[in-house]
């Protein structure tokens, strides 16, 4: 077999260029590692805030439900208190009703008194115990107006506690199925944070095995390719030797 110059200077030439096409891949392979790495803290970077604002949003939303709760039980209250004033303002009023006839009928006896009476000085007492009767009789009604506005007082009082209740408990059932939502969406999320720390676990794992596999082949193959070509240039040395004695 003949081996000239010619065709060992390509075989250090094509070793040359191998050694220059590995250098500097460990290099480019961390690189990418890199920007794998910071792509993934972007995402987990995301989840996180999203997290975050669900936990917020949640906190809001069992703040807002609990406010909801608190007015409708004082509402409730309220409510219940003006129940057991109706029943004594309604007695009061039967009570004062019956007051006023019964007034009414001794006003009516006396008037008849009167007209019977003979007497200035009878006609006289008499129309002191009319007036005594008219008097009361007008202080009756008076209290029993004042009762009557009491009680309409209560019972619109009590409707619009009503509708206040209708209202806090729609709007807390709103926000009670919004914040099942809410907590679904972030049960989800936390389980997408678990998985993505997962695989960013196993990315690093991966990625730095493959660093570690790329360094040691740029290495030895550097190393080998180097010893080659000196072998190499030894041969071309030793032909161009021969060449010039003969």
């Amino acid at each position: 077999m003949n081996v000239s110059a010619e065709g060992l200077q390509s075989v250090k030439n094509a070793l040359t260029t191998f050694r220059s096409d590995i250098s500097g891949i460990a290099l480019s392979a961390s690189n990418q590692y890199q920007n794998c790495i910071q792509n993934c803290d972007v995402q987990l970077s995301k989840v996180k805030e999203q997290i975050s604002d669900l936990e917020n949003k949640e906190k809001e939303l069992d703040q807002m439900i609990d406010e909801l709760e608190q007015n409708i039980n004082f509402a409730q209250y309220q409510m219940n208190q003006i129940e057991k004033t109706i029943p004594v303002l309604n007695n009061r009023l039967n009570n004062l009703s019956v007051q006023q006839e019964q007034f009414k009928n001794q006003l009516a006896s006396l008037q008849e008194q009167l007209l019977n009476a003979e007497t200035d000085e009878e006609k006289q007492q008499i129309q002191k115990q009319i007036n005594v009767v008219q008097s009361r009789l007008y202080e009756l009604q008076s209290t029993i107006q004042d009762t009557e506005i009491k009680m309409r007082n209560s019972e619109e009082e009590k409707e619009k506690l009503r509708v206040k209740v209708n209202e806090y408990s729609i709007r807390k059932e709103e926000h009670e199925v919004k914040l099942s939502e809410v907590k679904r969406t972030l049960n989800r999320s936390k389980e997408k944070l678990e998985q993505l720390n997962i695989a960013f676990r196993n990315v690093q794992t991966d990625f730095e095995a493959y660093i570690a596999s790329v360094q040691n082949f740029e290495s030895s193959s550097a190393e080998s390719a180097e010893q080659k070509t000196k072998v190499v240039e030894e041969c071309i040395s030793l032909i161009e030797n021969m060449a010039s004695v003969f």
